[in-house]
């Protein structure tokens, strides 16, 4: 069955921060609904895709170092 993952940036003051810790909820929700069984010594599937993900939403949300409005 498919899945929709949703990610609501609503406060005023967003930092890179907030997109991190946020999208580090949602990319372990992700791979536990694939199934991957997430251990200390492989969590380097999780560092990639939340350093994706990151690199993805900051591109769209900062524009030098400031905030798009």
């Amino acid at each position: 069955h498919e899945r929709c993952y949703a990610i609501l940036l609503c406060r005023k003051n967003i930092d890179t921060g907030l997109i991190v810790h946020e999208f580090g909820h949602c990319c372990r929700q992700l791979l536990e609904d694939i199934g991957y069984s997430m251990k200390a010594r492989n969590d380097e599937p999780l560092a990639y895709l939340e350093s994706w993900m990151v690199n993805k939403a900051t591109k769209l949300l900062f524009k030098n170092g400031k905030m798009i409005r």
